[in-house]
């Protein structure tokens, strides 16, 4: 749906194949609220028991609203 674009989490194994227990076949879209979402950075805990992820919630096309910055821990 090109006016509702959610955020993607992708996790992969040491040798770069999905992990297919996490999200639906290694794969996780977030919707944030926002019709234009992303995420533009991202790290993993030190224990690697969750990612912390930075983005926004994009503003709505007409431009009546501003984007929003999102900061989300993702346990994994």
């Amino acid at each position: 749906d090109a006016e509702n674009l959610d955020a993607m989490v992708l996790q992969l194994d040491a040798d770069g194949a999905p992990v297919e227990t996490f999200g639906d076949g290694g794969h996780l879209l977030v919707d944030l609220g926002g019709p234009g979402d992303a995420f533009f950075g991202v790290t993993l805990t030190a224990d690697e028991s969750a990612a912390i992820l930075a983005g926004f919630r994009g503003a709505d096309p007409d431009g009546t609203e501003n984007d929003d910055a999102v900061l989300a821990l993702l346990p994994l």
